[in-house]
């Protein structure tokens, strides 16, 4: 079985990667070194402080114009606050790929992220994009880790980021009984539902270069546990700024979302918005639930920068 998941990987996911990076020198064999890297994580063992960094990045726009038509963005030539995480996807692959860092590449679930536009910069400049390990700590559920991305124009950070991950193992920690602020998809009054069609994880792993095996095909995710694939995480996060692109400035805000379950693929899914501009530093929150508002998937906010995220639980 895990013969057949390399030859996948190695005959079909790594061609598909080395066209999928306009922006970046391609890495020969990347996406097949991450099928093999290994658990090698111990408990209470401290991460290592890595980083990684590309000079010299280039926005394609017409790359850009792609992945704004894909995400549901207009077609302004706008920099869309997610883009920059494309940029940033190779170098953090890299670093995940660093022996030093004990955890395996491929089974880290995408819990939180949070992205900050802090100035407006010229497109066409030449970046440097700057990867980290961040923060971790030990939770019941095994460890949780960060990963920081900052981009660069002249110097000048213009872009960061943070994913949190779960890094599933046993812990001996108790779960906590101390229940967070509940949301319920009723808060969110505006609604637009979507179709998400079952190529629509492959159309982005072509734009984006991630071509995780969760998101391409039931079969290929259900080598890592999923009866269906899912859609990237980063796509939902895009779709519904999309929605709001119209009411936000163009920097100077941070947009924070917590994963609460996959949407599958195909499905039809709701997005959901509250009022724009609740008050003076909490500009939107946001939404996806399935069809009738049942089950929640994500839930986020965008904020004036200073301000701390709004993290909730569905009810």
């Amino acid at each position: 079985m895990f013969e057949q998941q390399l030859t996948i990987v190695r005959q079909e996911l790594v061609p598909k990667l080395r066209s999928a990076l306009p922006t970046v020198p391609p890495l020969p064999g990347l996406l097949g070194r991450a099928a093999l890297k290994r658990d090698s994580y111990r408990l209470g063992d401290p991460l290592p402080a890595l980083s990684d960094q590309l000079d010299g990045v280039q926005i394609d726009l017409e790359h850009l114009a792609r992945y704004r038509k894909l995400c549901g963005y207009s077609r302004a030539p706008r920099l869309a606050a997610t883009y920059p995480a494309l940029l940033a996807f190779a170098p953090t692959l890299r670093l995940m790929l660093d022996p030093q860092l004990p955890l395996p590449v491929m089974g880290q679930v995408h819990l939180r992220n949070r992205i900050e536009l802090l100035a407006e910069f010229d497109l066409a400049a030449p970046l440097s994009v700057v990867v980290s390990v961040g923060d971790y700590q030990l939770t019941a559920f095994g460890l949780e880790w960060q990963l920081n991305s900052e981009l660069f124009a002249d110097g000048e950070p213009v872009w960061r980021a943070t994913a949190t991950s779960l890094h599933r193992c046993a812990t001996g920690i108790a779960r906590s009984r101390e229940r967070m602020a509940k949301v319920r998809f009723d808060d969110y009054p505006v609604r637009q539902p979507l179709v998400l069609p079952a190529e629509l994880g492959r159309r982005y792993a072509r734009v984006s270069g991630d071509f995780n095996p969760i998101h391409l095909a039931d079969m290929t995710a259900g080598m890592f546990g999923f009866k269906q694939a899912i859609i990237h995480g980063m796509w939902s996060k895009a779709r519904a700024l999309a929605a709001l692109e119209a009411e936000l400035p163009a920097a100077g805000y941070a947009v924070d979302v917590e994963f609460i379950r996959p949407i599958t693929l195909p499905s039809t899914v709701e997005l959901g918005i509250s009022a724009v501009a609740i008050d003076q530093q909490q500009l939107a929150r946001f939404a996806f639930a399935s069809r009738g508002g049942r089950a929640l998937h994500l839930t986020g906010s965008v904020s004036t920068l200073g301000q701390p995220a709004v993290t909730a639980v569905p009810a």
